[in-house]
C-alpha cells in the first residue's frame, strides 16, 4: 500500500450536537475506525499481533475542524502513513466530503504495545507503507443553510491550526472539578478511550471545541475517581489535564 488508505462514511443524526452539527470528539472516532480498519490489512503484518494481545495506543494527536457539517453528510476518512520507528509511527489523516472539501485534518503518533503493556517492536511490512503521496482536498464557500432546519446546518470554513500547545506542568492555580470514568467511558481494551478524554475536558469548559492537541500520558480504567484541571493557556486557548492522584494521565489544548 504505497498511497492513503481511506473508508466512506455517512454522518448520522445521533452523531450530530445541539448545534446540529459533528462535534470534535466525534470525528476523532470516526479517525480511530479509519485506523482500525487499515490496520486489518493483511499486508500491514500487524493482524497476528493483533489475535495475540498487541495493541496500538494513541500517544498525541493534534486534530482540527475545518469546516462545520451535520446529518446526512458523506465522506471520506483518509490516513497516509508518513514515518515509522521501532514501535512509533506518525499517521496523518483527514476527512473530506465526497466532492473533495476538507472537514478536518489531525496528525497522530501511535505506540504498538505487546500483551505485557510494555512497547514492542513494529513488525517489518508496515516500514514498507510509508508514503509521501499527499492528500489533496479543496475549500468551498460559506453556506447559511436553511433557518430552523435540522438537516441543512450552516456550514462555515474554520482556520486550521496543527501546532502543538500542550505543556507539562499544571499550574497550581488550576481548577479542579471531579469525575468518575464510567464503564461507558471504556473501550475494549478495558481503558477510557482517547476521545472520551476530549469529552470530559468540553464538559468542563462548557463548549465544544474545533481544534484540540492532546497528549495520553496513562490510561484510566472504568471506576477510577479522576479530577479535571483548568486554567488558561498562555495562548488564550483552553488549558486541561486529567489526573488520578498525583499522576497526569492527559494534557489538551483546545480552542
Amino acid at each position: 500500500m504505497s498511497s492513503t488508505f481511506e473508508v466512506p462514511l455517512v454522518v448520522r443524526g445521533y452523531e450530530a450536537t445541539n448545534d446540529r452539527t459533528v462535534a470534535l470528539p466525534t470525528v476523532l472516532s470516526y479517525m480511530e475506525h479509519c485506523r482500525w480498519e487499515w490496520i486489518l490489512l493483511p499486508e500491514l503484518g500487524l493482524v497476528e499481533g493483533l489475535h495475540t494481545g498487541h495493541f496500538f495506543v494513541v500517544h498525541r494527536q493534534t486534530v482540527a475542524l475545518t469546516r462545520t457539517f451535520g446529518i446526512g453528510t458523506r465522506l471520506q476518512v483518509r490516513a497516509a502513513l508518513r514515518s515509522v520507528g521501532r514501535v512509533q509511527c506518525h499517521v496523518e489523516q483527514d476527512l473530506v466530503r465526497d466532492d473533495g472539501v476538507l472537514l478536518a485534518k489531525a496528525h497522530i503518533q501511535a505506540i504498538w504495545l505487546g500483551p505485557n503493556g510494555r512497547m514492542s517492536r513494529l513488525p517489518d511490512p508496515v516500514r514498507a507503507h510509508v508514503t509521501d503521496a499527499p492528500m489533496d482536498a479543496r475549500t468551498a464557500p460559506d453556506t447559511s443553510g436553511r433557518e430552523g432546519s435540522f438537516l441543512s446546518p450552516p456550514e462555515r470554513t474554520l482556520p486550521m491550526h496543527l501546532e502543538r500547545y500542550v505543556e507539562r506542568d499544571v499550574p497550581e492555580r488550576a481548577a479542579t472539578r471531579g469525575r468518575m470514568a464510567r464503564p461507558s467511558d471504556c473501550d475494549m481494551f478495558g481503558h477510557v478511550n482517547g476521545s472520551n478524554y476530549l469529552r470530559a475536558f468540553e464538559d468542563t469548559w462548557g463548549r465544544h471545541a474545533s481544534q484540540a492537541d492532546i497528549e495520553y500520558r496513562g490510561q484510566a480504567v472504568a471506576g477510577d475517581l479522576l479530577q479535571v484541571r483548568s486554567w488558561d493557556h498562555a495562548s488564550g486557548r483552553a488549558a486541561f489535564a486529567l489526573q488520578r492522584g498525583d499522576e497526569t494521565l492527559c494534557r489538551a489544548v483546545l480552542a
